[in-house]
């Protein structure tokens, strides 16, 4: 029915040199628009020291091409007025603005073709694509509302599904995560009455991002290690990318079998990891226990989360749990070991290691005790009857309290 419809994929750009681009990417692989522009907006937002000024000059450009590429007319709107440093010619909004309205009215007379001359699909399929260009002009507020009224028009259950999941793409897009929520909640439903195998994979992914946004690690961990075989969320980002953060979710929230099983020998893993900068090296460093490699690789790997959209929230949340994992690594073959053999081992100075395990203990992240005197680490291995015990003791205690407020209630 549309078969003019405006450029959507923006191909040729990278967020990162590992990423593919252009002729690289495969038919079907493309990164949606608004979740490309979405990676270039955030880089905007990070301070001067993440991202230089030279860089956001570089991307502003970028962004701009974009915008006019795609008569944002809207988007553009709001970059100017919350951005100062994004100057534009009056002369390209107005020729946007003219652009969008004579689009708008074409959409129009097609819907209204559709309403008097034919049947339901042919106006579902014009409401659609109504919806489709205020979301991708940056008109927030009349996208969603022209979604819900698409989808009030849609009957099939997969037409729906995919309706939701451009909703959850555009919630995204303008950092509204509150409506990403309620939204994955309404999918979820939709799914278990009636989702296809496809798009209860393609949930599973899009649930994990917004997990990882809200740093529920283990949660979002659990849903990537699912999607490791079926991934086909193409439109959110590449199969690269989804690969980093199934590696950061599954080393800061799960146990060294995991790790081992699925993602150190996972053949689908292994196909990309080593074209995904010192990810690999990440990996493998932990495992093997090479700690000196692993911590310079994780320099690298830390300079993708401080500029990754869902990641550079909890850039230094990863770098104190990821440092904890392999400490607590490290003293599980030992009772007890010299601060200055520990330093050694992971090529750091013994203040830094006391300062950061001093950190660990007096938050009980990690289970020893220094001898600043004799420079010595005890390790203190947990005993689980006892934890158990305690923990009976103090919920029976909580329990009595509860049960002597009850009764003075009661007697009064």
């Amino acid at each position: 029915l549309f078969v003019d419809r405006p450029l959507i994929i923006l191909s040729s750009l990278t967020m990162f040199e590992w990423e593919l681009s252009g002729s690289q990417i495969k038919e079907g692989e493309s990164q949606a628009l608004l979740m490309r522009l979405h990676e270039i907006r955030t880089r905007l937002s990070l301070e001067d020291n993440v991202v230089d000024p030279h860089q956001k000059s570089a991307l502003r450009a970028q962004l701009l091409d974009a915008i006019t590429e795609n008569k944002m007319g809207a988007f553009l709107k709001f970059m100017v007025s919350h951005d100062p440093d994004f100057k534009v010619d009056v002369k390209i909004q107005r020729e946007l603005d003219t652009a969008n309205e004579a689009e708008l009215a074409e959409i129009e007379a097609k819907l209204a073709d559709a309403l008097e001359n034919l049947g339901e699909s042919e106006v579902r399929d014009a409401m659609q694509r109504k919806a489709e260009f205020f979301a991708r002009i940056g008109d927030k507020t009349q996208a969603e509302k022209t979604y819900i009224e698409t989808m009030a028009k849609t009957v099939g259950s997969g037409q729906k599904i995919d309706l939701m999941f451009d909703q959850i793409r555009l919630a995204f897009f303008w950092n509204d995560y509150s409506a990403v929520k309620r939204l994955i909640n309404q999918t979820t439903t939709m799914v278990e009455k009636g989702g296809d195998w496809e798009r209860r994979n393609r949930l599973k992914v899009y649930n994990a991002t917004f997990l990882l946004v809200g740093r529920e690690f283990s949660e979002a961990a659990a849903l990537f290690l699912d999607s490791i075989s079926t991934f086909t969320c193409y439109e959110l980002f590449s199969y690269r990318r989804f690969v980093l953060y199934t590696v950061i979710c599954t080393t800061v929230a799960k146990t060294r079998n995991v790790i081992r099983e699925q993602l150190v020998n996972a053949p689908d893993v292994l196909a990309v990891i080593r074209d995904i900068g010192t990810l690999h090296q990440f990996l493998n460093s932990l495992f093997k226990c090479e700690y000196p490699v692993f911590f310079r690789s994780l320099l690298s790997v830390l300079s993708m989360i401080d500029v990754d959209p869902f990641l550079h929230f909890h850039a230094a949340y990863i770098l104190r749990e990821v440092r904890a994992v392999a400490y607590r690594q490290f003293l599980q073959s030992y009772r007890s070991i010299t601060l200055e053999s520990m330093a050694k081992s992971f090529a750091i100075s013994e203040s830094l290691l006391d300062r950061t395990l001093s950190d660990y203990i007096a938050t009980s992240r990690l289970n020893c005790r220094i001898d600043k005197v004799g420079g010595i680490i005890t390790t203190c291995q947990p005993d689980s009857k006892n934890a158990q015990y305690q923990s009976i003791l103090k919920t029976g205690d909580h329990l009595l309290n509860r049960i002597q407020k009850l009764s003075r209630v009661v007697s009064y």
